[in-house]
């Protein structure tokens, strides 16, 4: 099934699912990295992401819609859907890496690989 074909269909499901506080965004740009200049100045602004400006774009994101003030809209991402039609290296180094630490921080990282071998 071709990438954008099964990004619609998740798309589809989620919205059926999710209920408020909970919406789902398409093309959703989150923040990588805040940086600050020399005068202690945040660079980005968090409420105005665009990728390339230290954020990138999911396929699909999950928010949390936390509105503290009727003005300003605040969504908090809680999970991150990405697609792909193929894996290449740098998809397993790339969304590989966090789940190896987390269990490495659990102290249950020579479980999961030890599956690999049988695998293999």
């Amino acid at each position: 099934m071709e990438e954008d074909v099964f990004v619609q269909e998740a798309l589809a499901a989620a919205e059926e699912i999710l209920a408020p506080p909970l919406l789902i965004r398409r093309h959703a740009p989150l923040l990588y990295q805040v940086t600050i200049n020399n005068r202690l100045e945040v660079t980005v602004n968090p409420r105005k992401l665009a990728r390339g400006q230290s954020a990138f774009q999911t396929d699909l994101c999950v928010f949390e819609d936390v509105d503290e003030d009727v003005d300003e809209e605040v969504r908090i991402p809680r999970m991150v859907l990405e697609f792909k039609s193929r894996i290449t290296t740098h998809d397993v180094i790339t969304y590989g890496a966090p789940y190896v630490f987390r269990q490495w921080e659990r102290g249950s990282l020579l479980r999961p690989l030890s599956g690999l071998r049988k695998a293999v």
